[in-house]
């Protein structure tokens, strides 16, 4: 067999399981366990109700505080929201941290941190480590 042929073959098989797990993630009636024939596409009816309340508009991905669905002509495409943004839930899209919904870690210093180094005179100043700690510097033989 040709391998491009093949290689089409295989594009279409990903392309039929893939609307196959579509279909069974976004269907109520997905709790029955039932499969899709995967030798058609999905029709509008067939993607659940995913998108009847808004045929152009987001919808959340259960707990995902990045993941989304977006709909385009009442039909679902999945997406994922850009670096540093979460989808929020009341607005409908990708947003700067945090929401409500989602507890992002944070890395910002203490109060108690950020006043000791925001002190004048020490922001230039190295650190004093005792001796053999990591970061002191060896004078040079």
């Amino acid at each position: 067999m040709n391998q491009s042929i093949r290689k089409r073959r295989d594009q279409q098989d990903k392309i039929k399981r893939w609307f196959e797990i579509v279909y069974f993630i976004t269907s109520p009636e997905s709790l029955s366990l039932q499969r899709v024939p995967t030798n058609v596409c999905p029709s509008r009816g067939a993607t659940g109700a995913l998108c009847n309340e808004d045929p152009n508009g987001n919808v959340p991905l259960g707990k995902s505080c990045n993941r989304y669905w977006q709909c385009q002509g009442g039909y679902p495409r999945l997406q994922r929201c850009p670096a540093m943004l979460v989808f929020d839930r009341r607005s409908l899209r990708c947003v700067v941290p945090p929401t409500d919904e989602c507890e992002i870690p944070t890395t910002t210093l203490s109060p108690q941190e950020e006043e000791e180094n925001s002190r004048p005179g020490q922001q230039n100043k190295r650190p004093d480590y005792p001796d053999g700690q990591p970061g002191r510097q060896r004078a040079r033989n």
